[in-house]
Formats: structure tokens, sequence, C-alpha cells
């Protein structure tokens, strides 16, 4: 839906994929390296009960971004980027404006690394030995230690092979 639009000053070219809350886009870094920006699902109505139950996700969203972007750490994806993307449904007289409109959208986002390969896929491939499976289950909780110490302690609550990419040369 967002294809062509901007988050900041990065293009949304393709959607990567999608969840219960948002979608993924493929962008360009500075340099022309591939990032991944998430975008969280506008309202789909503008009825007060949506409305409410969305701008609670939204801001649950905006302070999981601002805890994420505190770590800096080899098993934690860096957050590079966030902000608010402004964005009003196309229509033929208008196409798509900024925060003029009453009925913008004021989504809010993240732009990260983009990592293709990930353990979900592998799995299904059945490309991962036991080896690699330890390998990987140790770097996680290398990670998880990290946010679990934090101050104040973040717990991970949707730990699942999806949201274990793997970087290049198996990080």
């Amino acid at each position: 839906m967002l294809v062509g639009e901007k988050a900041g000053g990065f293009n949304l070219e393709e959607v990567l994929g999608s969840g219960g809350f948002g979608a993924v886009y493929l962008t360009k870094g500075p340099q022309g390296n591939p990032l991944a920006v998430k975008v969280l699902y506008p309202p789909r109505s503008w009825d007060t009960d949506e409305h409410q139950a969305w701008t609670r996700r939204a801001d649950q969203f905006i302070k999981e971004i601002q805890i994420a972007s505190k770590f800096d750490h080899r098993n934690i994806m860096r957050i590079y980027s966030s902000g608010i993307l402004f964005w009003h449904p196309k229509d033929p007289l208008n196409g798509s404006q900024g925060p003029s409109y009453s009925t913008d959208y004021h989504l809010p986002y993240y732009v990260t690394d983009y990592l293709p390969d990930g353990v979900d896929e592998r799995l299904r491939k059945g490309l991962i030995g036991v080896e690699v499976a330890v390998m990987i289950a140790g770097q996680v909780c290398d990670g998880l230690q990290v946010m679990h110490g934090a101050n104040p302690q973040v717990l991970h609550l949707d730990l699942s092979p999806s949201n274990i990419r793997l970087a290049r040369g198996g990080r």
C-alpha cells in the first residue's frame, strides 16, 4: 500500500513482508546498501474504538523503537532511523499529501538492516543442522541476555524463527 512513498529520506521500494501490525519495505541507504523499513499499519477505520485501539498500538510501537534504539550489540538488530510517515490515501485530485488533512495517517516507522535470510526459511528448506541450530541459539541467548540485563529490563515477547534473521557469515 505504501510502495513509492517516503519514510524520512527513504523510498519504500517493495513489500518484503507483513504481519499483524505492520509491513516491512525494502529501501536503500545512503551508500546504496539495502535496508528494511517497518511501518505500522494505519487504522482500519476512523471509528472511535478502532482509532483508540490503533493509537495504543502506535504508542507501544514507538516505545519499542525508543527502547530498541538504545542497544548496540552484534546479535540485536540496529535501528538506524525512525520517525512518523505522514500519509493520506491517494485520490485522483489530491494524490498523497503531507500532514495537512485531518484524515492524514501518522504512521510510525523505523529503519534497520535488511537481512533476507531468516531462520524460518532455512528450517522449511531443511538447511539447519544441529551444529548450526546450537550456534544460532547461542547467539539468540547472547542478545537476550543483553536485553534482560538492561535497565529497565527488556523482555522479547515475540521470539520465533520468523523473527530471527541471519547476517552474512552466520551471525
